[in-house]
This record gives C-alpha cells, structure tokens and sequence, in this order.
C-alpha cells in the first residue's frame, strides 16, 4: 500500500486526475487462514459466505471508497472486513465485482437469446460443474454478457445481462 501511495504522491500536481484515471477499481477477496475465515474490500461488489450474500453499495453519489480515493486521503484507504467466521465452518465463499449485483438481480430471467434461466448467484457455490471444469463459470459468465439476436417472426434483439465488469472468484469445501 505504501508504493502506491508513493506512486500517487509521485504523479505531480495532477495527480488526484491521475489516481482518478488509473485507480478506480474494487479490490474484493477473502482469506482463509488455519481458524479463521473472512472476506474484504474496498469498492462496490458482493460477496457470500455459506450461501449469505451481502452487496457492498450502492454508495452515495456513485462514488465508492476506491483506492484512488483512499490514496488521496492522508489517512490512506480503509479495506472493509466483511463477513468473518471460523474456517471450521466455512463451507463456500465467493466474492465477486459489482457486475455480478446486476446477475444476480436478473436471477429469474432468460439468459440473451436462450430459454434457460440465469438462476441464483447459489449455483456457482452448489453445482460441481463450476468446480469440475474450471473455464464453465467464465463461459456462464460470457453467455449472460453478450447480446443476442432471437430469429422469430420479426428478429428481436435480447441485449446482455452484465453492462458492467464483473469478475467472481469461487471457493467451497470439498466432501470428505
């Protein structure tokens, strides 16, 4: 944290603008120590832990706690500890960009173009097929971003689901 701060300081008179420019972005994680389970961030996303979903924001005038913002204040940035539990009990965590909000949100519509439905955020935690074949949540994720043509009588345009990044990290417990 401290070399970016350098950094930042280090970008000149302009260097909110410049910090505004590269550092507006959501850090979101968990860790998973030995006995103890938590997740963190810093921006807008969301996170589960054990199938309990909490979204982090909306934020007052669309502006959340960025690093940049953080970088620029002379107390530094703030990285929220979200959900925390013994490791013990941790079954599944994912944690997720604010992309993922707008997914969840669309949980009992149509995929773009398809009859299937988007489903709950719960599926990347509970069906093996996100765990068995690693690039199946990227493709999830793809189909759900893109817009598509559906040929009917008169061609309808379905746009996508995700106008906004989205990038998701998945972790669960294996059976015994």
């Amino acid at each position: 944290m401290r070399r970016l701060a350098t950094l930042a300081s280090q970008l000149g008179p302009d260097s909110a603008a410049a910090c505004e420019q590269l550092l507006l972005f959501t850090v979101v994680g968990a860790a998973v120590a030995q006995d103890e389970s938590f997740t963190f961030s810093l921006g807008d996303g969301l996170w589960a832990l054990n199938g309990a979903e909490h979204r982090l924001g909306p934020f007052p005038g669309n502006a959340p706690p960025y690093l940049a913002y953080g970088l620029l204040d002379p107390t530094g940035p703030r990285f929220e500890i979200g959900g925390r539990l013994p490791t013990s009990e941790l079954e599944s965590a994912l944690v997720a960009t604010d992309g993922l909000v707008d997914l969840a949100d669309a949980g009992d519509r149509n995929l773009p173009g398809r009859a299937e439905k988007v489903g709950p955020l719960s599926q990347f935690w509970r069906e093996d097929r996100f765990f068995k074949n690693p690039d199946s949540l990227r493709r999830r994720l793809a189909v759900a971003a893109r817009d598509a043509v559906r040929l009917e009588a008169v061609p309808a345009r379905d746009p996508g689901l995700l106008p906004d990044d989205t990038t998701v990290a998945v972790i669960r417990r294996r059976a015994p």
